[in-house]
């Protein structure tokens, strides 16, 4: 069997695609403020809905980034360490970054919400709450069953993601998928003593860093500059400079072009959903030629390359 390293088609490239609502999708994933939790910097690189009611298979393969996958409704299978594992409504199938999977469903109704994200530890208590979490869903055989409190969170996204009228409660949305987050992960690990009860929502390293790259990944899509950041913050250009070249090593100026291309690479990565002109929007470039040019220079390849 082929072995890839990232399928660089849709997560789940299955029967019919909701163009609108993955639209909204991909909105919330940038809108979605990171959060801090064992120790951790968390963030959502993408989301997608999909509905199918044809078998397919996927090839094993792997992403790098924690892989989530909630059944909405049907059965889907997953092959992991060798295991085949059943995927019911109201579960979650976790997948570490760099585990090799492969999937596959059978004829019947199946609808699936998935989510990406990335997991960067903060300090060293953070790299062992994250080896501990990758254990712990090994342990938990990779999937969760939803609780009282995660469905109602899915439930009340899932009509803001239907209900047109709903599209752009952004807010709404994002604040029940964080809700979801939370409570997944402290299912996760509710059987490990040495992170239990440490997932918490608190700054951490210097407020004025946190503020600043919460409102990058808020502002991502738009024409976000140093100055706008600084002028939101009340502090000069130098000031907010200096202070992110000491805690990440690169000016905030630097920091908005290594997430812009982050994050086209993500989505060129994961989703076919979008066009090379959608992407350069939602990274905050609306010319999109001059977003493949900057893309090239910074990769070396065009961005349909990439994809490719």
């Amino acid at each position: 069997m082929k072995m890839i390293k990232h399928n660089r088609n849709v997560v789940y490239p299955l029967g019919e695609i909701f163009r609108e609502q993955n639209l909204f999708l991909f909105k919330v994933a940038n809108h979605l403020d990171n959060f801090i939790a064992l120790e951790c910097t968390i963030k959502l690189e993408l989301c997608h809905l999909v509905k199918t009611s044809k078998p397919h298979q996927s090839e094993r393969h792997f992403h790098p980034f924690l892989e989530l996958t909630h059944v909405l409704q049907g059965n889907m299978f997953q092959k992991c360490d060798e295991k085949k594992i059943k995927i019911a409504k109201n579960m979650t199938f976790c997948m570490p970054p760099g585990s090799y999977h492969q999937w596959n469903t059978k004829e019947g109704e199946l609808e699936l919400l998935g989510f990406m994200l990335s997991i960067i530890p903060n300090n060293n208590e953070g790299i062992i709450n994250y080896k501990n979490l990758n254990k712990g869903i090994k342990k938990n055989n990779f999937k969760v069953i939803s609780s009282k409190k995660m469905l109602d969170y899915l439930k009340e996204f899932m009509q803001c993601v239907h209900n047109p009228v709903a599209m752009m409660r952004i807010e709404t949305s994002s604040h029940a998928l964080h809700g979801f987050f939370i409570e997944l992960l402290k299912n996760l690990i509710s059987k490990n003593d040495t992170i239990k009860n440490k997932i918490v929502v608190k700054d951490q390293i210097n407020p004025l860093i946190l503020r600043a790259k919460s409102m990058v990944q808020l502002q991502l899509g738009e024409n976000i500059s140093l100055e706008d950041i600084s002028n939101q913050l009340k502090i000069s250009k130098q000031h907010i400079n200096r202070l992110f070249k000491q805690s990440e090593g690169v000016t905030l100026g630097e920091y908005i072009l290594q997430q812009r291309l982050a994050k086209a690479k993500s989505l060129l990565s994961a989703s076919s959903l979008l066009s090379i002109a959608d992407i350069s929007q939602l990274v905050g470039f609306q010319d999109s030629n001059y977003f493949s040019k900057f893309f090239k220079k910074r990769t070396g390849i065009k961005p349909h390359d990439f994809r490719n």
